[in-house]
């Protein structure tokens, strides 16, 4: 999407900045992505949620939520958790890296169990055991394997109980089969006794064993087991049982089938607490079974009274858009992950609660049928974005000229918001969706003219949309979508692509849209010279899209464009009479042997003729040599030429034992007035997706150099920006986990060098970024919890510690008192030191911390990023050989990233600190072994740190070795940790648990 020039008189209008000074900060939009619910047994306002971003919980029955995961590291991704029921208060979640965590004080605080999940396994399952605490099991399954698609080999019973609060797992007990994985576990919540486990399904094509069960069974505690459901009609897949929920009396229900359970699965149901089972209605999403009602049984959001013979929908307002509707003028409904019934229902007042795939949360009362998850999902957030769009007016509905922002949403497969909408620069966000029948949006792009600049003519703007729609078949379409009133409502944009039919169904399929570009010359038709001015007035009429293309024809499509794409004309079928022509009959194909798909495109800004577009090769035959990468085309998308540069030396890098197959271009921006001069970012994301680059040519793609110095680790880069009024400053965004966490980057220097601009932001970081257009300071990032936004503060040695701050750093801005202001010095940095208020943010204690790299090796050495003080209460409490005791951390930690550096002393002063008192010692937060997130806690640092004075300590810090986070090999140093005690006043009498002490000292 191109990234337009704003008139100079929106310059003068007043913006609201809404970003902490040099600090990514939230505020939505909420809801989203929500995996699972729990309630607190004893008391139901209490309620906890794993969502996309994190990990939640609610003290008010959904009115506000707030992050609960201070210690809890790389959570999310549909990992499960589970409350112990007999002490409400303790609870146990996995993470990605495959640990046990748990929790002692209703999630306020986390802390390793010291359990891991064997190799090559991941947990599928928990249960608590009731009647007992401390007691739970769980169930694993195997991996597949990426090759075969099939499980890889294990060992052992993957049923698996502990009894001693999650720190050690054993077998289960007798009869049930080793080397198998298992989907599900449950045990019966009125008699811990009883229990069920269901095994893993896979598939791939061969007969199952005529002797393998299901479903085992155990009545004593899980001592032994015994198969109770085989179902041989599976022929070709290995069937499983991926749900199970015991209902009211001896009523239990199992969800069987086969691999993937996509149409091939059933309701089962016993009437015997599991002992013998009878196969019911097809079906394929998790089963919840009424509390008191036998024969009612939820799978999803249908409900069958007749004990799961017939399901009926349950779907009324239970959608995130409600004028999304299918061919049939149904709403499209949200997929449900879990269904929960709220304790004490079907008491008068009580909610059903569904955890939604776009909906967040959503519950329906006991006397109703109405879905409504409009009040219940403040705070709570899991939207994962990969568009954004700034409109170049701003809004008049607030007053305030603040920025109309729109943020596209990417998680969704059925039903979803699809596009939310902030007339407040990010305050507060509501959807933008009425008519817009798409699940995702992987692109926004809005005409720059047609609003013109006038006070509420935004609502005359329009904007183009591109992504996917429901992959339910009576709701699917092309993927492109527009709206002539600033996003108020929206059409499709379908005419000319390639149809194809499904039984009844009928729809333009070109797979997703990925992009979308308009001509800043095409304000007029027939179209003027493609070298001629750029358009200042009128409406842009000619559109390029990509995406995978139309499989029924050849994959065609995959580039393509029209030139009335702003037409009021209808076609018979009521949408605009937009003619989109295919041009991708020149880019290699995409066919059996590999697939070849676009994803942005750009236009050369002095030549509108001129285009360039970034593909990935995906490659089907093993051996083939597809060329991908970069392409360009001189006529308007008539021809295209491969522009990746030659294999090796002055190329893009290419896919090992090619010639052509580049690695995937996932990132593509162009010079504002050099149409020669693009940066590409690339990636082997097949193979090794750490090995992320930035790649720039000034010569139109004939040759390429890297240009990717401070880009730690080689994150994988999503999106690139080039701000448009200055365009030496270009922003990178990647996208990284818990050890090497990704960044937004900033250059000011062409790209020549880089810098990490992202205090505050989460690991996981952006796959979309936007410059505000009236206001170059302010960024947006898209995120998998929602929009972050900061406002850039000057920062003149780019260490992240803004120049105001440093100014008033001891010794009149001279913290490591060398005769040099911190503020000009990319190797020293000043910043204040921190602590817990009352509530949970985050306040300036007053004093200040300064780090100085003092010497260093393997690379400059000369520049710190992203150095902010860190809250040690977000990591979790540093329990003293176990506990009950901990660290305290009365100056709260340090972080910083110290680029192109292999080996560096770094000395940390806490200017207001005295550490020849009490027992200090010097603590680090992270990995043990570098790039092994499963390693990530506290540590003792001793070995590595001294203290050089009453408040200096010296750290040495090694690529690969222990004390930094990234992987070995990576040419950066990034570590976080700080100065530790014992605090006296945790011994004394009424101290409670989870009681913070503010701020924390050693007195």
């Amino acid at each position: 999407m191109r990234k337009w020039p704003v008139v100079s008189i929106l310059a003068m209008l007043p913006m609201l900045a809404l970003a902490g000074p040099g600090v990514w900060t939230s505020s939505g939009p909420s809801g989203g992505l929500v995996y699972a619910l729990q309630f607190n047994p004893v008391s139901p306002t209490i309620i906890y949620a794993g969502s996309e971003g994190g990990f939640f919980k609610t003290t008010n029955r959904g009115a506000s939520w707030t992050r609960a995961e201070n210690g809890l590291a790389s959570f999310g991704g549909g990992l499960p958790f589970v409350l112990d029921a007999d002490n409400p208060s303790t609870l146990y979640a996995f993470s990605r890296d495959r640990r046990l965590y748990r929790s002692d004080d209703g999630a306020l605080n986390w802390a390793t169990t010291g359990y891991t999940l064997p190799v090559n396994t991941s947990v599928t399952a928990m249960a608590d055991i009731p009647g007992s605490t401390g007691q739970l099991m769980i169930s694993v399954s195997a991996d597949l394997s990426p090759v075969t698609g099939v499980p890889v080999a294990v060992s052992g019973t993957l049923v698996l109980r502990s009894n001693d609060s999650g720190v050690s797992f054993s077998a289960a007990g007798l009869g049930l089969p080793t080397g198998v994985g298992f989907d599900s576990i449950s045990v019966d919540p009125a008699n811990g006794s009883r229990m069920l486990a269901g095994v893993q399904a896979w598939g791939d094509g061969t007969p199952p064993p005529v002797t393998r069960p299901m479903l085992f069974r155990s009545t004593d505690g899980g001592a032994n087991w015994t198969a109770v459901l085989s179902d041989f009609t599976y022929v070709t897949e290995q069937p499983g049982v991926s749900s199970l929920s015991f209902g009211s009396g001896t009523t239990v229900y199992a969800l069987g089938g086969g691999y993937a359970y996509s149409g091939d699965a059933y309701a089962y149901r016993s009437d015997d607490d599991g002992a013998t089972w009878v196969k019911r209605a097809q079906t394929f999403q998790k089963l919840s079974a009424h509390p008191t009602v036998a024969m009612e049984v939820w799978s999803g959001s249908s409900r069958s009274v007749d004990g799961g013979v017939t399901f009926v929908a349950q779907t009324t307002d239970l959608t995130a858009n409600a004028s999304y509707l299918d061919a049939l003028g149904n709403a499209v409904t949200i997929s449900v992950n879990d269904l929960v019934f709220e304790p004490g229902y079907p008491a008068a007042g009580t909610f059903i609660w569904a955890a939604t795939v776009g909906g967040g949360v959503m519950r329906r009362p006991v006397a109703g049928s109405n879905w409504n998850g409009a009040t219940i999902n403040n705070g709570l957030s899991g939207t994962s974005l990969r568009s954004i769009a700034i409109n170049p007016n701003p809004s008049t509905a607030t007053g305030n000229g603040a920025q109309i922002i729109f943020a596209g949403y990417t998680d969704g497969s059925i039903s979803s918001p699809g596009l939310f909408q902030s007339v407040n620069g990010g305050n507060s966000w509501l959807t933008a969706n009425d008519g817009l029948q798409a699940s995702a949006l992987r692109s926004l792009t809005i005409d720059p003219l047609s609003a013109g600049i006038a006070p509420g003519a935004e609502a005359n703007s329009i904007v183009y949309g591109g992504g996917r729609s429901a992959t339910q078949l009576q709701a699917r379409n092309a993927g492109l979508y527009r709206s002539r009133n600033n996003g108020v409502t929206w059409t499709r944009l379908d005419g000319d692509i390639p149809t194809r039919t499904i039984g009844a169904y009928t729809w333009a399929d070109i797979g997703t849209v990925r992009d979308t570009e308009l001509d800043p010359r095409s304000c007029v038709v027939p179209l003027p010279s493609p070298t001629g001015a750029l358009c200042t007035a009128g409406i842009l009429h000619r559109l390029y899209a990509t995406s995978n293309g139309a499989p029924l024809a050849g994959f065609t499509h995959r580039i393509m464009r029209t030139d009335n794409a702003d037409t009021t004309v209808l076609n018979g079928a009521g949408r605009p009479d937009v003619h989109w022509v295919a041009l991708d009959a020149t880019l290699p194909p995409s066919d059996a042997s590999a697939r070849i798909t676009p994803v942005n495109i750009v236009i050369d800004p002095t030549n509108s003729n001129r285009l360039y577009v970034g593909t990935f090769a995906t490659i089907i035959t093993p051996g083939t040599d597809r060329a991908s990468g970069v392409f360009r085309s001189n006529d308007a998308g008539a021809t295209w030429v491969h522009a990746s540069g030659p294999n090796g030396a002055g190329g893009l890098p290419r896919v090992a034992g090619t010639i052509n197959t580049g690695f995937s271009v996932l990132a593509l921006a162009i010079h504002p007035s050099d149409g020669n001069t693009l940066w590409a970012s690339v990636v082997d994301q097949d193979i090794n997706p750490t090995s992320g680059s930035i790649y720039k040519t000034t010569n139109g793609g004939v040759s390429w150099t890297e240009s990717a110095v401070g880009i730690a680790a080689k994150v994988d880069i999503r999106d690139l920006l080039v701000d448009p009024s200055a365009p030496n400053i270009l922003y990178a965004a990647g996208a990284g986990n818990i050890t090497n966490p990704g960044a937004i980057y900033r250059s000011d220097d062409g790209g020549a060098t880089w810098r990490s601009i992202s205090v505050g932001l989460p690991a996981n970081a952006s796959t979309a970024i936007e410059l505000d257009p009236f206001n170059a300071t302010i960024l947006h990032a898209g995120t998998s919890s929602g929009v972050w936004t900061i406002e850039q503060v000057p920062d003149d040695d780019g260490d992240g510690a803004p120049d105001a701050t440093e100014n008033n750093a001891p010794n009149g801005g001279d913290g490591n008192n060398d005769g040099n202001p911190d503020a000009t010095q990319g190797a020293v940095g000043s910043s204040v030191v921190l602590f817990r208020g009352a509530g949970e943010e985050a306040q300036g204690s007053g004093g200040f911390f300064t780090t100085a790299i003092v010497s260093g090796s393997g690379g400059a050495c000369a520049q710190a990023v992203d150095v902010q003080a860190k809250l040690a209460a977000r990591n979790g409490r540093d329990f003293i050989q176990g506990g009950p005791r901990f660290y305290s951390y009365p100056q709260d930690l340090v972080r910083f990233d110290i680029q192109d550096c292999a080996q560096a002393t770094v000395e940390i002063t806490f200017h207001t600190a005295n550490f020849n008192q009490y027992g200090w010692s010097f603590r680090y937060y992270g990995p043990s072994s570098p790039g092994m997130s499963n390693t990530v806690g506290w540590h003792d640092f001793t070995s590595r740190a001294t203290r050089v004075g009453t408040n200096k300590w010296r750290v040495n810090l090694q690529d690969g070795q222990f004390g930094s986070y990234r992987p070995a090999g990576s040419n950066a140093l990034l570590f976080e940790g700080g100065p530790a005690c014992i605090d006296d006043r945790l011994l004394q009498a009424g101290f409670e648990d989870g009681q913070v002490l503010t701020p924390p000292s050693c007195n």
